[in-house]
């Protein structure tokens, strides 16, 4: 018979009462895991209560085998985004790290710079994507920052992006597998920083970008987009005036549209925040007013006006 610690059947116990996939772990155990991302859908009320949540605390968290389910969000917010928007600035200003905001889409959406990529690498083909133990075996310099672990679900996440693109929730014109490619693994090194830093039982990362007319969005944006989300990142895109952007590049099976109203500004913490601030300096003028009417009186008084 096998002997086992009273630690170890502490810890089947606890499997069986709550199961392994609840269990909190300790930080950056689960780096060598394959990342499965899983887009959140819900109310509009159910994403503005989870975008401030810890991956481990949303809905479809779990750890099977060598494997972690990690629920991300990935949405467009039409209407008054004032709220959420001043939410972001507060945590990036904590996690400048993996909150990224950008006012336009102008830095997303640039093109792809002259990169290594021979026409034909012997880690890709066109019908099977590409061979993720070659491609880590050629030591690709950019990836070279993560861990082997994050160097591995990065190319996942670029197969994902590949079939993606060629799948009928791509509504635009297809950009080739070679543009994808060239966009995703030598020319994204910010997306590359943010997913270092990601735990994956923690804060997604967070992209951020305000939509506005004149610096629309484009092929080389959307890719970049969809990969953070193919990596578990949260992506929001803001439109204060409802500007058609992603929705003529990915259909909502990709990325849920919600409309924002005064009513969902509940919600936002800094808007709170301003509010008890407003009302506490409405009070305090009451009370110098008061003061200072009181004190005119007196003075009157006190002279016999």
């Amino acid at each position: 018979m096998r002997y086992k610690t009273k630690a170890r059947r502490a810890e089947e116990a606890l499997n069986q009462i709550i199961g392994p996939e609840n269990r909190i772990y300790r930080a950056w155990q689960l780096e060598d895991y394959i990342v499965e991302p899983l887009r959140i859908e819900g109310t509009i009320d159910d994403v503005l209560l989870l975008a401030n949540n810890k991956a481990y605390a949303r809905p479809g968290f779990k750890t099977e085998d060598n494997r972690v389910t990690v629920p991300n969000l990935f949405v467009k917010f039409n209407g008054d985004v004032k709220g959420f928007y001043l939410d972001m600035k507060q945590l990036q200003s904590d996690r400048s790290d993996i909150v990224t905001i950008y006012d336009t889409f102008k830095r997303m959406a640039a093109k792809p710079r002259k990169t290594p990529l021979i026409s034909k690498p012997s880690w890709y083909n066109p019908d099977g994507g590409i061979d993720v133990d070659a491609a880590l075996a050629a030591g690709i310099g950019n990836l070279q920052v993560l861990r082997p672990g994050y160097q591995r679900n990065y190319l996942l996440a670029l197969n994902r992006v590949l079939a993606r693109v060629k799948s009928d929730a791509y509504l635009a014109e297809r950009p080739t597998d070679r543009t994808v490619i060239e966009t995703l693994l030598f020319n994204s090194n910010k997306i590359i920083r943010m997913f270092h830093k990601f735990d994956y039982q923690y804060v997604n990362p967070k992209f951020i970008v305000l939509e506005e007319s004149g610096l629309s969005i484009n092929a080389f944006a959307v890719l970049r987009l969809m990969m953070m989300d193919a990596l578990g990142f949260d992506v929001f895109i803001l439109s204060k005036e409802g500007y058609a952007s992603i929705e003529n590049y990915l259909s909502d099976d990709i990325c849920k549209q919600y409309f924002l109203t005064a009513r969902e500004q509940v919600y936002s913490l800094a808007l709170q925040r301003r509010r008890k601030m407003l009302h506490r300096l409405a009070g305090f003028s009451a009370l110098l007013l008061a003061a200072g009417v009181a004190l005119m009186i007196g003075v009157k008084l006190s002279f016999g006006f």
